[in-house]
């Protein structure tokens, strides 16, 4: 489509210049009244023409000239609006310290709440472990004697005597004491007198305290008669009087002295008892 053209004109009164179509002027003869002095001329004379396009990019670059003229003022509004951003930022920054402190504060006081709570578990834990250790040094003292028969436990229980300077009390298996050869018979100065004798050996694997010795007569229906105790004081003479332990898996002979029981004691056994303190 080809621009309609337009046209320049100049006011030869007042030469005022402004633009015209084509059209216009071919509606009016060519005649135009100036929009600043109101002067009637013809319009045909030294006239230029232009493409409406060229005169409309003239138009832009004019308004954009404008635009760009006008930038300065928008500017000074700016500059002038800038302390009001500048006071906000400020304040801003100061909200943000602000609750970057009370942060601080509230992680300080966890920390603080934390490591307290902590100590006071620490020291629960401290209370209830020394209780507990308390009890259990309590029970193995005042159950070490039963406690130190147990060949798995003794060694520990004397580590610790050692240390306490304690005695832990021998260890007493009376079942592995056994006698063999028991022989009654008539006191050869006395007849009123009967001598026993026997033999007795610890079988077990560790020395334990010379035993009691009970010797007791039945008649035939098995009814006890009579019957002796003897300490070791008693029983024994020689190297082993005064000793304390009997030694492991060696034979002591014996000879023991006593009353004549009567007729009816026809039956006699010899048994052990553990030695009371």
């Amino acid at each position: 489509m080809t621009p309609s053209r337009i046209r320049t004109t100049r006011c030869p009164k007042c030469h005022t210049s402004f633009r015209v179509t084509q059209a216009q002027l071919q509606t009016a003869g060519g005649s135009v009244r100036c929009g600043s002095c109101l002067n009637i001329f013809n319009a045909g004379k030294d006239v230029d023409s232009e493409p409406e396009s060229i005169i409309e990019n003239k138009q832009t670059k004019a308004l954009t000239s404008d635009a760009e003229t006008s930038k300065p003022e928008q500017s000074q509004d700016e500059v002038t609006a800038s302390p009001t951003t500048g006071q906000s930022s400020s304040t801003l920054n100061s909200l943000l310290k602000k609750v970057d402190k009370e942060q601080v504060e509230i992680r300080h006081e966890r920390r603080t709440k934390r490591s307290k709570i902590s100590k006071k578990r620490l020291l629960q834990y401290s209370v209830v472990l020394s209780a507990c250790l308390t009890l259990g040094f309590q029970y193995l003292w005042f159950n070490k004697d039963e406690l130190s028969l147990n060949p798995a436990i003794r060694p520990y229980l004397q580590s610790v005597c050692k240390t306490l300077n304690c005695t832990l009390p021998p260890v007493v298996n009376i079942s592995e004491i056994q006698s063999s050869q028991l022989l009654v018979r008539i006191h050869p100065d006395n007849e009123q007198m009967m001598v026993v004798d026997a033999v007795i050996v610890n079988q077990a694997s560790h020395p334990q305290p010379w035993p009691k010795l009970s010797l007791a007569f039945t008649d035939l229906q098995d009814q006890p008669v009579a019957s002796r105790t003897f300490s070791p004081k008693e029983y024994l003479g020689g190297e082993l009087a005064g000793t304390k332990e009997m030694p492991a898996n060696q034979a002591i002979r014996l000879s023991l002295e006593l009353l004549d029981p009567g007729p009816d004691a026809v039956n006699y056994r010899l048994t052990f008892k553990r030695k009371t303190r």
